[in-house]
């Protein structure tokens, strides 16, 4: 079924990988300052307005680690009024209420409804740290960045994120 398909490939991941180009380097790197920028992230409870009870969150530049700050409002109604008014952080602890709404997503589409083997197909990726690695994905995700987002972690020496600077899918046994 996965010759229907036609694959993205990447260099080739059983090549060794001598040295990152600056292009790799920077895309890890910059992978590296979004993971740093969602563990920064805090939380605010919206308390006036048509969201009010509801929650937002949002992180900072890295030269302000540990920034919190009072609550804001957003005047940006036609008629002059608040869209919404945030009360002060709530640290970076995820909500409750978030974090059991994250679940309940999770739950409906990862854990509730695995994915048949016949509709997954094998990728052989090199990753930024030098090891090459097989991973699973949909058999539609025809593109690295589709299947993985362009990084995964790394179960031998434990990168994560860690880019993948080549990869081929394998073809279905």
């Amino acid at each position: 079924m996965a010759g229907a398909y036609e694959y993205e490939s990447i260099g080739d991941p059983d090549t060794p990988l001598e040295k990152p180009t600056g292009a790799q380097t920077r895309r890890q790197r910059e992978a590296e300052r979004a993971r740093g920028r969602l563990n920064r992230m805090h939380f605010h409870q919206n308390t006036v307005g048509e969201r009010a009870g509801s929650i937002y969150s949002h992180t900072h530049d890295d030269d302000e680690p540990g920034h919190t700050h009072a609550g804001q409002a957003a005047l940006s109604r036609a008629d002059g009024g608040y869209w919404e008014e945030s009360g002060p952080s709530l640290g970076t602890e995820t909500p409750a209420s978030v974090a059991s709404n994250i679940e309940r997503v999770w739950r409906k589409y990862i854990i509730d409804a695995p994915i048949p083997a016949t509709d997954l197909t094998s990728w052989r990726l090199r990753l930024y740290c030098g090891h090459v690695v097989e991973r699973p994905a949909h058999r539609t995700s025809l593109t690295v960045h589709a299947a993985f987002m362009g990084e995964t972690k790394c179960p031998t020496c434990g990168l994560d994120p860690a880019t993948i600077v080549a990869a081929r899918a394998l073809p279905s046994t």
